[in-house]
């Protein structure tokens, strides 16, 4: 092959063929071309290892404006008002039967959460919608129309006896503690802490509440001794029951007392009319131990056994708990409590059997056998 000649700028070159030139020149030219390919592929290819551009999330602030976020303003709920509970003692109510209430309902309120606010006077205008429970004392005439005109308020009444309950209206009557219950309960008690079941009971003539209390008690001591029969003289058949004349003065309460001694008496139970501090004072020199209606004097509470009464405190707490729940009751009768106890003669284990009877006779779990409304023996 005949060598090119090439011309132009640098002259004339003159060009071996490949295949003739040394080795050594060949190997260098190889190492050359193969230099150039290297740098010129690297040129037309991105390179692997740079990142590719992330965009900026960040927002140039436009110009003038302030670049701190306005905060979004947000509204604060008006708290609601707590549930109240009222008390409505107007002029002429009970002052002790208002201190009293007052003091239990300021008890409940605090376990309940509500406020508790004491008016004399309250009418349709002075309703608010947190007023939940209303107590309201005698005189009040207007307590049924207001009751009727507020349905979502749940009225208490403390009396009342002309009025009617209803859906939203529970009654208690301080009043209104059964008597024949009361005279059974206090027979039953009888029964336990006397000696061969020698009890009496003195009474009044003069209402439906004596008879029924006198007959009730025959009825509690028959109930926990069976035939009442004496293991000794006198063998009289127990218990004793006494009337006392209307009006009756210290010759009959002697003459009663005298009458009881007689017939081996040992434990009396006054019943209401009968239960006076002149009685009590004469039964107790006469030896006789007590049980009553109403708290003893100092100079007798050796001889006296124990007090059942009616606790309407204990009616309105249970009225006061229905109303709560939403589920009040249509009349709260106050139950019986027995206080002014004589640890020496009625034990804890004697006391714990009495108020075993007194839950049954409110829970209508015994039935006194008694008309309470005629104080008859039932037939």
């Amino acid at each position: 092959m005949r060598p090119v000649l090439a011309g132009g700028f640098f002259g004339a070159i003159k060009l071996t063929p490949f295949h003739q030139l040394p080795v050594h020149k060949r190997f260098i030219a190889s190492a050359v071309f193969a230099l150039l390919a290297l740098l010129m592929l690297g040129c037309t290819q991105p390179s692997a290892s740079a990142p590719a551009p992330v965009p900026s999330s960040t927002t140039e602030p436009t110009a003038g404006a302030s670049s701190t976020p306005t905060p979004t303003p947000t509204i604060t709920p008006t708290p609601a008002p707590n549930p109240t509970a009222v008390l409505v003692s107007p002029e002429g109510s009970d002052p002790a039967q208002a201190s009293a209430l007052a003091a239990l309902l300021g008890e409940l309120t605090r376990e309940q959460g509500y406020e508790l606010r004491s008016l004399t006077a309250l009418s349709q205008a002075d309703m608010t919608p947190d007023m939940r429970v209303v107590a309201v004392l005698q005189p009040f005439p207007a307590l049924a129309e207001l009751a009727a005109a507020f349905p979502q308020t749940e009225f208490i009444g403390l009396g009342f006896p002309e009025l009617k309950s209803t859906e939203n209206l529970t009654l208690v009557d301080p009043q209104a503690a059964s008597a024949d219950q009361m005279g059974f309960l206090a027979g039953y008690l009888a029964g336990v802490v006397t000696p061969d079941w020698r009890a009496g009971v003195i009474s009044t003539g003069e209402s439906p509440d004596g008879t029924g209390a006198s007959q009730g008690f025959t009825n509690g001591l028959v109930f926990y001794c069976g035939l009442c029969r004496p293991a000794y003289p006198p063998f009289v058949q127990y218990p004793v029951s006494l009337v006392l004349p209307p009006g009756a003065g210290s010759t009959d309460q002697q003459a009663a007392a005298d009458a009881l001694v007689a017939q081996g008496v040992t434990t009396v139970f006054l019943a209401p009319g009968a239960d006076s501090p002149e009685m009590r004072q004469i039964l107790a020199e006469n030896g006789l131990n007590l049980i009553g209606t109403s708290s003893p004097e100092d100079s007798i509470r050796p001889s006296w056994i124990a007090t059942i009464q009616a606790d309407w405190l204990a009616g309105v707490r249970q009225a006061w708990e229905g109303a709560v729940a939403g589920e009040p009751d249509s009349f709260a009768n106050p139950v019986l409590e027995i206080v002014d106890v004589n640890e020496a003669i009625l034990t804890e284990g004697r006391l714990r059997l009495v108020e075993q009877v007194r839950d049954e006779l409110a829970a209508d779990l015994i039935d006194t056998g008694v008309n309470p409304d005629t104080g008859e023996i039932l037939q």
